[in-house]
Parts: structure tokens; C-alpha cells; sequence
């Protein structure tokens, strides 16, 4: 609830922004949570799905506000292109398409990057306290990899939900252009 609120301040103009970014958190934090459960990687312990669950619905809060917030500036920074093409008789998901791309990738890519260094250019804290406790770098590597994966898959997950949400937010049912600059 908390990590929804966050997301509907930085989704500012977007309606509904509280309902759409805490469907879009339980959705994509909750499936991950139940498949990594189910699989065995995250055993059903509190001591571990505390910290696992808060890493997973802080990244997925941070990635959801990054997507809502650039969608909402390319749409706006494009309104006419977007109206352009309701007018010519494109479809609101059409009309969005581009922007609701773009804002995926961009809200990716810090999470991309990271998966991508680990170990390389920076050791994160989980890896780091497990190769000073004495653990084998390659066992502590290999568990960092894995919690990184899980955060990217449920926030990659989150957002991918809210692009869906997000089309009857910012069109009317009559497929008009809500948002507005100013408001």
C-alpha cells in the first residue's frame, strides 16, 4: 500500500494512479513471490520472504514510477501525434504504442544494467556479506543472481501490467485522450 502510494505522487495526471500501481505491484510481486515458492528458490520461511518481499515490491515501486512517469511525459510531449492518429482512426493502444514502448525499455534499464555488472563493476551487499562471512564467492555470486533475477522478472512483470492498466486510465471509453498538460 505504501509502495502504491509512492508510485500514484510520482504518477501525477494519471487517474486512478493508486488502484493501477497497486494492481500492477501485487500482480507482478505476488506471482513472482508464488513461483519462486513453488519452485523451491525461495524457501517458505519468513526470516527470507521478508527481505526478499520488500526488495521485490521496493524495485518493482521504483520501476513502475520510472515507466509512469516517462509514459506520461512522451504522451504529453507528443499529444498531438497521439491525437493525430485517434482522429485518423487509430486505436488508443495504436495511438500509445511507441510511448508505452519507449517508457518500458527506459524503466528497464537500470535494472538490465545492474544484472549486467554484478560482479563485475560492482559487488552488491547480499554477495558482499556472504563472501565476508567465509561463503564461496562462486555460491555467493550464483545467490545474488539469483535474487536479481527474481526483482527484475517481478518489477519487469509490474510494469508490463501497468501498460495494460494504464490504456483505460489515460483514454476514455470513448477513446479520447485524457491527460492534459497542466493538470
Amino acid at each position: 500500500v505504501a509502495a502504491a502510494a509512492i508510485v500514484r505522487d510520482r504518477a501525477r495526471m494519471i487517474p486512478r494512479a493508486f488502484t493501477l500501481a497497486l494492481l500492477s505491484i501485487l500482480v507482478g510481486a505476488g506471482i513472482i513471490v508464488a513461483v519462486t515458492i513453488l519452485t523451491g528458490v525461495v524457501p517458505l520461511r519468513l526470516a527470507i520472504l521478508i527481505p526478499v518481499g520488500s526488495m521485490l515490491v521496493a524495485q518493482t515501486m521504483n520501476m513502475q514510477s520510472l515507466f509512469l512517469d516517462r509514459l506520461r511525459d512522451d504522451i504529453l510531449a507528443h499529444i498531438g501525434e497521439v491525437e493525430s492518429a485517434l482522429a485518423l482512426g487509430a486505436s488508443p493502444q495504436t495511438a500509445a504504442m511507441p510511448y508505452i514502448s519507449a517508457a518500458f525499455r527506459a524503466s528497464l534499464i537500470p535494472s538490465v544494467d545492474n544484472i549486467r555488472s554484478l560482479g563485475i563493476v560492482w559487488i552488491p551487499g547480499l554477495m558482499a556479506g556472504m563472501v565476508l562471512s567465509g561463503s564461496s564467492p562462486v555460491y555467493a555470486a550464483l545467490y545474488q543472481f539469483v535474487v536479481l533475477s527474481i526483482i527484475f522478472s517481478a518489477a519487469a512483470l509490474t510494469c508490463f501490467t501497468a501498460s495494460y492498466l494504464v490504456m483505460g486510465r489515460i483514454f476514455s471509453p470513448e477513446e479520447q485522450l485524457l491527460l492534459r498538460p497542466g493538470r
